[in-house]
């Protein structure tokens, strides 16, 4: 997600679910999918925000993290739109489905550079 083999504007729409708060530097792949999204694209970015766990999700993500899988961001939802918003995305729709692991849901569009 950080190097996509892509030229410029080659995308309506960009998806990236449940991954940007497993990588380290997420603010380097929102760097990457403004490049290959195109100007009136959507950006669409759903991820668990980990932040907002129930004691049984705060157990689920402890046994996620022994079996290997990384939590570098644990964003509280409101925290996670301001994230998008503070790369250079506006947020036109969000939604949280709340569950043990909240997943906050965002449609985004590319904010314009000066």
């Amino acid at each position: 997600m950080f190097h996509l083999p892509y030229a410029d504007q080659s995308f309506d729409v960009v998806i990236v679910s449940n991954a940007l708060h497993i990588v380290p530097h997420p603010e380097k792949a929102l760097i990457e999918f403004r490049r290959v999204l195109k100007n009136d694209g959507t950006l669409i970015a759903p991820t668990f925000t980990h932040a907002e766990n129930s004691p049984w999700g705060n157990l689920q993500a402890l046994a996620l993290k022994i079996a290997g899988f990384p939590l570098h961001s644990r964003w509280t939802s409101a925290a996670y739109l301001a994230f998008l918003q503070q790369n250079g995305w506006t947020v036109c729709k969000s939604v949280v489905l709340q569950n043990s692991i909240p997943l906050t849901y965002a449609e985004c569009k590319k904010v314009e550079r000066r």
